[in-house]
């Protein structure tokens, strides 16, 4: 029950190696979502009871939930708001002492969460006659792809798991996927086709554009992907065929046998799909300016988070009064925490995880020895906090304390680092976005992209149809700028026929003049003429 002395719990093998200053990390969410985390540490295990783990939980969780030990021996924990909660909650054991305590996973009942507060043990169990023994509940690695979540044990049960792919579902999508590609291609064959009868051609006839878009599609559609293997590299190994005119067809029997034989070698024919030489490498996105290949990704400086030790032993209890204030770079919560001197460590990394849960900072104290660590959650440059004190009885200077953000390059492009991730900025690996959380600089492993149909195609579209720089936006510019120019060509000519109409209008003035005085003066020799012969 809650009076149970952490002496006398069995941690195994009718066996206590609980130590005095073992912490227990307290872990969760709150009805409403909001995230949790303190810190509980077990001062004296022959006086401290369960009953202070009960009351630690309870007050990092704001008196919000209701903790208590169940007649078997289990810890309950009631959410006292009523209706659909995101109530969750994780006890891990630190075992700083070195002892094997372990709380074990966390179980949904009708009444709350519960766990066992007697010591875990490994979980047992058999898959096609195999006998398998697993530290955890969440076994990943006895059927390859499937993660089982054990919830029970019931001794002589037999669980029969039928595992299947949806191989309907996905041939309903690549057939989709042909469809939609033979719209376009018979769209764009139209537009080439001639009518004798009616001697009318199709509206974009003859145009250098389309058929550019349409010899790219159609190179994407029938060659094969670099990177995947032979045999499995192309459409063509999968039942998909196209004939004279470009367009599509699905050999069922070849598909089918495909996806039943491996799906996976069916996806990456079709999306982009990426392996790696290590595990400290983890790939994260990338834009339509990545480039598929192999990038050898170097480290010259591993991300770290903001961190900080005290010098003080504090053991033995705080020298004097303090008041500690925590400040979180970024989001400026604030936690004020009022410290009495005498108080052990244990004391003040719960009081300092309780305001840090209270303020929701993603900020962690920790016993480390006997001496007060802060350290934030969270990776990199952008995170961190500042410490004031009253008198600095802990050890730790005040000051601010930040993260580093990751360094280094991507297939020798230059890369900016945000806390463990890594972005290509350059050539190509310009925007891939890879996670590095190994400890290691240099040299530190490759990732290779691979491109399918699909990503490909994606991309070839991205480039035809980009509304700022795309091959339609670029042709559109080029045929407006033609219109502009022979517009101006126009006007340039009904200028001169302007100026051509003004200099002929004036000769036929001056002509009409000269005929008008060659008139007068006809009209006056003939009356001259007439006078000399009276």
């Amino acid at each position: 029950d809650a009076s149970t002395t952490w002496a006398e719990i069995d941690t195994g093998g009718d066996s206590n190696d609980i130590s005095n200053g073992d912490t227990i990390t307290i872990i969760g969410t709150k009805h409403d979502g909001t995230e949790v985390q303190a810190t509980y540490t077990i001062t004296d295990k022959t006086t401290d009871t369960v009953q202070g783990l009960l009351d630690a939980i309870e007050t990092a969780f704001g008196d919000e939930v209701t903790a208590s030990v169940t007649s078997n021996g289990k810890i309950q924990v009631t959410d006292n708001t009523t209706g659909d909660s995101l109530l969750s909650l994780t006890l891990v054991a630190n075992n700083e002492g070195g002892g094997s305590l372990d709380f074990g996973e966390v179980e949904v009942t009708t009444r709350g969460y519960s766990m066992e507060v007697s010591a875990g043990t490994d979980a047992l169990l058999r898959i096609d006659g195999t006998l398998l023994q697993r530290s955890t509940n969440t076994v990943d690695d006895a059927i390859p792809g499937i993660t089982l979540n054990l919830k029970r044990a019931e001794t002589g049960t037999t669980v029969t798991l039928t595992i299947s792919r949806d191989l309907e579902g996905i041939r309903e999508e690549i057939q989709d996927f042909v469809e939609k590609y033979n719209d376009v291609i018979t769209f764009i064959n139209e537009q080439f086709t001639y009518d004798e009868d009616e001697e009318e051609g199709g509206v974009l006839m003859g145009s250098g554009t389309l058929l550019s878009v349409q010899s790219r599609l159609r190179s994407i559609i029938s060659s094969t992907i670099t990177g995947l293997e032979e045999g499995m590299n192309a459409l063509t190994f999968i039942g998909i065929s196209s004939d004279r005119n470009g367009l599509l067809s699905i050999d069922i029997d070849d598909l089918n046998d495909a996806l039943e034989d491996d799906p996976e070698a069916v996806w990456k024919i079709f999306g982009a799909s990426y392996t790696r030489t290590t595990t400290d490498l983890q790939y994260i996105y990338h834009s339509t300016d990545t480039q598929a290949g192999t990038y050898t990704v170097t480290i010259t400086q591993v991300a770290s988070q903001a961190t900080v030790t005290g010098t003080v032993d504090l053991s033995g209890g705080i020298a004097g009064d303090e008041t500690i204030t925590v400040t979180e770079l970024g989001t400026s919560k604030q936690a004020v925490v009022s410290l009495s001197a005498g108080q052990t460590i244990g004391d003040i990394v719960n009081a300092l995880n309780s305001e840090f849960s209270e303020q929701e900072m993603r900020i962690r104290a920790e016993n480390s020895g006997g001496y007060l660590k802060l350290i934030h959650l969270d990776y990199g440059s952008s995170y961190g906090f500042t410490v004031s004190q009253s008198a600095n009885y802990t050890g730790i200077t005040d000051g601010t304390y930040q993260g580093v953000d990751v360094a280094g390059t991507i297939g020798g492009e230059a890369a900016e680092g945000d806390g463990q991730y890594l972005t290509g900025s350059a050539g190509a690996v310009e925007g891939l976005v890879i996670k590095y959380t190994g400890t290691a600089t240099g040299d530190v492993g490759s990732l290779t992209l691979t491109f399918g149909v699909a990503e490909q195609l994606y991309r070839a579209l991205d480039a035809i149809t980009d509304p700022y720089e795309g091959l339609i936006k670029v042709r559109t510019d080029g045929l407006q700028n033609r219109i502009e120019d022979i517009e101006e060509q126009i006007d340039a000519m009904e200028e001169r026929l302007e100026k051509e109409r003004e200099v002929l209008t004036r000769q036929f003035i001056a002509m009409e003049n000269a005929l008008a005085q060659l008139r007068t003066l006809s009209s006056w020799l003939s009356q001259q003429i007439a006078a000399n012969f009276r």
